[in-house]
């Protein structure tokens, strides 16, 4: 896979992220993001705070960044080697599916409790249904963040964990483009 599905792919996973999040996003957090897919492993960063993630991944011209906010319903593309950045509307429909996502429509198996990097966490079995398929996966929900630290799916081509996971003191400037950029326009 090249590098561009790679960031493809994170910034599909991000939304998905959001998705398996739950009702309530009052998480403030920092952590390192260890992704495999297909057998090859990427290292990013993320930060959460409230209902904002920003997520740094590698890609072939350096670091690409995405930029989430559910209650503003805008997404940014940062693209540091340019100074410049995508702007991309999440849609009317995608922020309030993206924060109430249920545990049924998920389709999410209750199998107890594990302790993943020090959190308490409940563990679940998921099924997504899209366009007549199913994917499933175990995700662990931290109890004390009320967010996913950590998935795997089933077949075993696909997983991800947050590690070294830091509480607290999240700038707001990190959930904005940079002063400076410019905008792009849409392709």
């Amino acid at each position: 896979m090249g590098i561009k599905n790679r960031g493809f792919i994170a910034v599909v996973l991000g939304i998905c992220w959001l998705i398996l999040a739950g009702e309530t996003l009052a998480a403030e957090f920092s952590a390192q993001v260890v992704t495999i897919y297909q057998g090859q492993e990427s290292r990013g960063k993320v930060y959460v705070k409230g209902s904002r993630i920003r997520q740094e991944f590698p890609s072939g011209s350096g670091v690409k960044t995405v930029i989430y906010n559910a209650d503003t319903k805008i997404a940014w593309m940062l693209r540091p080697e340019r100074k410049m950045y995508l702007e991309m509307p999440l849609g009317e429909e995608m922020p309030r599916d993206l924060m109430q996502m249920s545990a049924e429509k998920a389709g999410m198996n209750p199998l107890g409790s594990e302790t993943v990097n020090g959190y308490d966490t409940d563990k679940y079995e998921t099924v997504f249904r899209e366009n007549g398929g199913e994917q499933k996966h175990y995700v662990w929900i931290a109890k004390k963040l009320g967010m996913i630290i950590k998935i795997n799916s089933l077949d075993q081509s696909f997983s991800r964990e947050y590690r070294e996971i830091k509480e607290g003191g999240i700038p707001d400037a990190l959930f904005l483009p940079p002063p400076g950029y410019q905008k792009m326009g849409l392709p």
